[in-house]
């Protein structure tokens, strides 16, 4: 009977309640990894003692195998007697813990859950082999770093739940106090007490140094410090953990709490010339985040929340506010790529150049290279901890402490010289984990595919960043964008690149593209990523990544892109765009579409992109004319669609006929005083041309002739003009269509050189003759500014530079009026705005320093005299005046010496304060002109930047407001500049518009200021990557303020 029972009971175990059956509870085995990222990593996850009341407290059922290591604080004897296995094979393993990274990612068993500090989820490129390695081998992987509780703080903040930052905090503090001795030395000859200070690594325990730390601080309290001024440390990140772990150390020393609005008139007494007392204690400035950060709209207090969601709207302040006034900085502050810089290597060399080189020192215990403060230039070893930076030159000058400039401190594993306390602290939270993922084994969903993260506390179940079948978890599938860093797959080899535009991230688009990607057994890497940091599913949210995907064949690729194709259309509030760019599909065009010629008349920068972008074209070939016949071929070489001939317009008239003759359409890159002269041919054979060039008054007394005859010439389609006339009316005529009326008007066009390659005094650099930026510099200017007229006179057009904040905050932009804002009520039918204005964006310094060289004279047409610069300088100056020397001349003009100095050093740089000779030339400025070029060109790995922004504000009937802002941000690349991609590519979408017959019901004179033109162009150039990210801010009560 009981065996009839028993029998039964197991054929109907699924209806009957769990608690009729025992189930013999799970074990968990934990492999403890040995640390194979640095030599000095002696940490452990967990030490012995923790193995040891784990294994008691679990009743054995976990089980530790610990691979051997002479490197670990803790003996491999210490482990065996706590209940530990030593084993070099982990295999055994269910989870496997570490403190680092492994050195090499190789070494990660398969399938295997592991645990450890992963440094991948900001994205950083020397880390992501690591996070490839770990999707192949379907390695489920939990990061310390993203462990945390899952209750907020008092203060809202979210608390890791496993943490090394103290230790970090109290390592780096006291390493820094010796070299802070050394340098004290060197500057003051003070032998402090700061000299006696042995790193952390030289204790034992954290309570011997400490101890130690004790002993030092009575010293400076009894003894004092002879210096010539008080000691001042600023210690950034207020508030955090690592934070809480410097101050905790210097505040075993002698101190006085300080604020920043102490720190001026702390440093700002004299020295007396009687002795006076030495110093008997240090002054420390805890820094927090509102403390050196402002917005923009000074009106606008700090909003911590509004802060992190939208950083690009603050600048920072300590240049200004802490810096200038402390001997040491110690950086403990959270930051990634989103935040604007503390500290920047320009502002540090600007204040180093004012004689005020006070810092000495910098301890960068956070470790973000080139990060927060940008001149933490490389991480730094235990063994050599610091290095030596010139401000001055931007440039590590050799390791060690040094005696100028800056001693730079940057060890990425500082509680490693804590080893033996900072463990225990860590593997008391660590002990913690351990147990919840015990808890996991006693349910029914537990299998050997990893941890079921669904039985964590949603604070651990965060941390997993890898899956066990290979995929990123859906809060981290944005490191997809990142993968680019990673190895190469074998078995995949064929590859497509695809363009996405939209609100990628926000709408959980680029998650979906990932998934069936990986579904289709693809990988993904990213060939550029800009997710920009502002609030969701806005203009400025938008999104745009190059999209890289590999898989096993071409049919497989296809259909992902196919997938890719739906995803981009099911989604709408994605409002995404798709491009396959390494096989564009074919322009649908009329079938049996005629041959057509374009005639592209000269051979510059801008002509390869014109030449690259009409190629793609089938029925088109392209007649590349200059009088350079080497450069006719190399414009040329970049199709096979396009031939050269060699020709001077002006000087032979009639070969300049017979091309035009034979061509449908004209394309002209000359000089724009040359372009009516290739009008009468053009109107002579009938021949519609195009040119990027203002459109001139002896242009426009053709305009007749071109309506009558019925040819297009098309004007003003390039950047600035072109790009700006074609996205303001974009957004004018939507105004318009809707019964707005336009109120304001602000455009901003620069081209200038990338971030990277404005390191020059002027931040500016020439592809072309500067001659044309310099005429630019004489214009007159007119322009509304709130219903006020303004006229500059072109003699002090220089001298009116604005500093820029509406856009790129992190650029250091100013503005200058450019040439007669008011021509533009016309062109854009905008009578009546209060604000007409339109502007040139250089790097905040240009218009300074160049107004220094127009006082000079520089920029005026007449005769040299002199055959030497420094004759010339005499020359100009008479004799440097009455100050005897330029530097000082320079001085009596701008009432400024840094200003002065630092005209003078480009001077000094330039050749033209010694006795080098002056480039035979015509004038005066075409003497300077020269100099510029040759001293200020692009090197072959430099590139430039092309920014571009407009604000227009509108009202409505319903007294509703509008204010618009598009922005436009291009990068030039190896392939091309940004000058000749925004130039030749717009350009070159017109002329097709034209020869496709889309212009058809018009001729004559025209601007691209019409929808038929500028819809269809806009549309060709998202294509080909330049997008303008607009967005709209509504108010319904009062007028919208500009930041």
């Amino acid at each position: 009977m009981m065996t009839f029972l028993l029998c039964h009971l197991r054929g109907t175990s699924q209806n009957l309640p769990r608690y009729l059956f025992v189930r013999t509870k799970a074990t968990l085995t934990v492999g403890i990894a040995k640390e194979t990222y640095n030599v000095w990593e002696s940490r452990a996850p967990i030490t012995p003692d923790q193995v040891e009341r784990l294994r008691q407290s679990s009743h054995e059922r976990i089980r530790f195998l610990v691979q051997p290591s002479a490197q670990r604080i803790f003996s491999n004897q210490q482990y065996q007697l706590a209940g530990a296995e030593l084993n070099e094979d982990l295999t055994e393993a269910d989870v496997i813990l570490g403190v680092k990274r492994p050195k090499d990612p190789s070494d990660l068993i398969p399938r295997k859950t592991y645990v450890f500090f992963s440094h991948t989820t900001k994205g950083q490129p020397e880390n992501m082999r690591l996070l490839q390695e770990c999707l192949q081998k379907k390695i489920q992987l939990f990061d310390y770093e993203k462990m945390v509780s899952s209750e907020s703080t008092s203060t809202g903040k979210v608390q890791r739940l496993v943490s090394f930052g103290r230790f970090a905090g109290m390592a780096g503090t006291m390493d820094s106090f010796h070299a802070l001795g050394r340098r004290l030395l060197h500057r003051d000859g003070a032998n402090t007490p700061l000299l006696a200070c042995p790193p952390a690594m030289m204790n034992h325990t954290l309570d011997q140094a400490r101890e130690r730390v004790k002993q030092m601080g009575e010293r400076i309290a009894l003894e004092g410090m002879d210096l010539s001024e008080p000691l001042v440390i600023a210690v950034t990140g207020k508030g955090g953990t690592v934070h809480g772990g410097v101050m905790e150390i210097l505040k075993l020393l002698p101190h006085e709490i300080v604020t920043i609005g102490d720190l001026p008139q702390l440093v700002s007494k004299k020295p007396s010339v009687v002795k006076k007392e030495p110093e008997r204690k240090i002054y420390v400035a805890p820094i927090g985040t509102s403390d050196v950060y402002e917005h923009y709209s000074t009106s606008v207090k700090f909003d911590r929340k509004d802060f992190r969601a939208h950083p690009c709207h603050y600048q920072s302040l300590f240049a200004s506010r802490v810096a200038p006034y402390v001997h040491c900085i110690i950086n403990a502050v959270y930051w990634d790529l989103r935040f604007p810089r503390l500290l920047t290597k320009e502002q540090i060399r600007r204040q180093f150049e004012r004689g005020n080189n006070r810092l000495l020192l910098l301890s960068d215990i956070t470790c973000d290279v080139n990060g927060s403060i940008e001149f933490l230039e490389r991480t730094t070893t235990i063994e050599e901890p610091f290095f030596h930076y010139n401000p001055l030159t931007g440039a590590e000058v050799s390791p060690g402490i040094g005696t100028s400039g800056i001693t730079v401190l940057g060890v990425d594993i500082l509680p490693s010289e804590l080893p033996r306390d900072s463990s225990a602290h860590f593997g008391e939270a660590v002990s913690h984990v351990l147990e919840q993922i015990l808890t996991t084994k006693d349910e029914e969903k537990a299998s050997n595919a990893g941890i079921d993260t669904s039985l964590l506390s949603p604070g651990l179940a965060q941390s997993c960043l890898t899956t066990s079948d290979g995929k990123l978890e859906s809060s981290y599938r944005y490191l997809y964008a990142m993968l680019e860093k990673a190895p190469p797959i074998d078995r995949l080899q064929r590859t497509m690149i695809l363009a996405l535009k939209g609100h990628l991230f926000d709408s959980g688009l680029i998650n979906l593209i990932a998934d069936s990607a990986v579904d289709n057994g693809c990988t993904l890497s990213f060939e550029e990523c800009i997710i920009p940091s502002a609030k969701p599913f806005s203009g400025q949210n938008m999104s745009s990544v190059v999209l890289k995907v590999a898989g096993p064949n071409d049919d497989v690729l296809k259909a992902v892109e196919g997938q890719v194709e739906s995803l981009v259309r099911i989604i709408q509030k994605a409002e995404a765009t798709v491009v396959r760019k390494d096989a564009l599909k074919p322009v649908a065009v009329k079938d049996n579409p005629v041959e057509q010629t374009v005639l592209l008349l000269g051979a510059g920068l801008v002509s390869k992109t014109v030449v690259s972008f009409l190629s793609k074209q089938d029925h088109l070939k392209i007649i590349v004319a200059s009088d350079s016949d080497k450069a006719s071929r190399s414009s040329a070489s970049v199709s096979g669609k396009a031939a050269a001939v060699t020709v001077d317009v002006q000087k032979d008239p009639r070969s300049l006929s017979t091309l035009i003759e034979a061509s449908d359409a004209v394309i002209s890159l000359l000089p724009a005083p040359i372009h009516p002269l290739i009008v009468h041919h053009c109107l002579q054979h009938r021949k519609h041309l195009v040119t990027a060039s203002y459109e001139s008054d002896e242009m426009r007394s053709l305009r007749d002739n071109a309506k009558r005859i019925g040819i297009i010439i098309l004007n003003e389609v390039g950047l600035d003009p072109g790009l700006d006339h074609m996205s303001a009316m974009k957004i004018i005529d939507d105004i318009k269509s809707r019964g707005g009326k336009v109120t304001t008007f602000s455009s901003y066009c620069g081209g200038l050189p990338s971030p990277d390659a404005a390191n020059n005094a002027l931040k500016y650099k020439f592809s072309w003759s500067p001659m044309g930026v310099i005429r630019a510099s004489k214009n007159d200017a007119r322009y509304r500014k709130d219903g006020h007229l303004c006229d500059i006179a072109g003699a002090d057009l220089l001298s009116h530079a604005t500093p820029f904040h509406y856009a790129w905050p992190d650029l250091a932009l100013e503005h200058l009026p450019n040439r007669n804002s008011l021509a533009y009520e016309d062109i854009y039918n905008i009578k009546g705005a209060a604000t007409v204005y339109r502007a040139t964006l250089r790097y905040q310094g240009f218009s300074a320093i160049m107004d220094i060289f127009r006082i000079l004279g520089l920029f005026e047409e007449t005769p040299l005299k002199g055959s030497t610069w420094i004759d010339v300088m005499k020359e100009q100056t008479h004799g440097f005046g009455a100050t005897g020397s330029l530097h000082d001349f320079l001085l009596s003009k701008t009432d400024n010496a840094e200003l002065a100095s630092v005209a003078f050093q480009t001077m000094e740089r330039f050749g033209m304060t010694s006795v080098r000779p002056v480039p035979k030339s015509s004038s005066l400025v075409d003497a300077f002109c020269k100099v510029l070029e040759s001293n200020m060109q692009y090197e072959r790995h430099e590139h430039d930047m092309v920014l571009m922004h407009h604000t227009i504000e509108a009202i409505f009937e319903d007294n509703s407001l509008e204010r618009h802002q598009s922005n436009l941000r291009v990068l030039g690349d190896e392939t091309a500049s940004a000058m000749s991609k925004t130039v030749g590519y717009t350009t070159a979408a017109a002329t097709k518009l034209i020869l496709d017959g889309s212009l058809k019901n018009h001729s004559g004179l025209l601007l691209p200021t019409f929808p038929a033109i500028y819809e269809p162009v806009l549309k060709q150039l998202a294509r080909e990557g330049i997008v303008f990210d607009d967005d709209v801010f509504v108010s319904s009560r009062q007028r919208i303020q500009e930041d």
